[in-house]
């Protein structure tokens, strides 16, 4: 057999095509492994991006979860001791409600002179009995968090803080990083003397010059003591010609008296008394066992700003009524 050679121009162009067919074919093939190679091999680098993409992802989450697991085992501690602070309260709370309904006296008072309300705070060595020594919120300055600080490192009663030092109270606060440094404690100690030896009076004057626990002059301030009677419910402070203030008139009668203009303490205090009878009886039934004969008086010490001889004329007086 005569081999004609690949050069040859004068082979017939089938024996031409014949000689490259394999070659073409080779190549096609080689051409389709490597493009599927390729891209298999592609995808696989885009997956290995992504899951190293991921991978920084999720240590970044570690650490910040590592960080926020850090942050709430020590809410959590401080959590646990307000939750204490709470079951004191609540014992508290219980133990003024049973006051309130006669069924024991509070500690320290002659039962058969007990005169403490919801409504106006009358009797004051009772309501403040309704205050524990280990709440020390008493004291301006410290809060729910604070006083979680102080229990845990032995401060739990007023007397434990009157005998505390300015210097030890800024070293604990200290401790607990700059948010706390901020905090002065000067008057901590005075407030909490007064508070365990029963200074009531003194004690809340004495936060009305404060603001934040510092005394920084300027106008009076709401006293702690008062903000915390008021809050379980011993004291109720009273808004501007709040008609309800007044012994003997409930929301209903307040209502009632709205309709005839009289919204104001003063107001009420020039109403004459033959005035307000007319509009009880023409208001029905509902209204015939309501005496408004004190109601005037009442309203004028209110306006005038005049509460401790509101509660204590307050203290003589049953729904109203001399």
């Amino acid at each position: 057999m005569i081999l004609l050679s690949f050069c040859d121009l004068d082979a017939p162009i089938w024996l031409i095509i014949w000689w490259f067919l394999p070659f073409l074919l080779g190549l096609l093939l080689g051409y389709l492994i490597w493009s599927r190679w390729k891209s298999r091999f592609e995808e696989k680098e885009t997956e290995l991006g992504e899951a190293n993409l991921r991978i920084t992802e999720l240590d970044s989450s570690l650490r910040s979860c590592e960080a926020k697991r850090m942050e709430l085992d020590n809410e959590l501690v401080l959590l646990r001791s307000e939750i204490r602070e709470m079951k004191e309260k609540t014992d508290i709370t219980n133990k003024t409600e049973r006051v309130f309904k006669g069924e024991e006296p509070s500690s320290g008072a002659d039962p058969s002179s007990q005169s403490i309300t919801q409504s106006s705070g009358k009797g004051s060595a009772s309501i403040y009995s309704a205050l524990s020594e280990k709440n020390l919120q008493v004291i301006e300055g410290i809060g729910p968090k604070m006083a979680s600080i102080l229990k845990e490192n032995g401060i739990h009663s007023w007397s434990d803080l009157a005998n505390s030092t300015v210097g030890q109270l800024q070293q604990i606060l200290d401790s607990f990083g700059t948010r706390y440094r901020i905090i002065d404690p000067s008057t901590w100690t005075e407030q909490a003397r007064l508070a365990s030896e029963g200074e009531w009076e003194t004690l809340v004057s004495y936060q009305k010059s404060l603001s934040g626990g510092v005394n920084k002059g300027g106008e009076p301030t709401d006293s702690k003591v008062e903000k915390l009677l008021i809050k379980i419910g011993v004291l109720k402070k009273w808004k501007p010609d709040d008609l309800k203030a007044i012994e003997g008139i409930g929301p209903k009668t307040e209502e009632l008296l709205h309709s005839y203009g009289i919204d104001t303490w003063w107001k009420l205090a020039k109403t004459e008394t033959s005035k307000l009878q007319s509009i009880l009886n023409e208001a029905g039934d509902r209204f015939a066992l309501v005496d408004p004969g004190t109601w005037s008086k009442q309203a004028r010490l209110a306006a005038e700003g005049d509460w401790k001889a509101l509660e204590k004329y307050q203290d003589k007086l049953k729904w109203g009524k001399e």
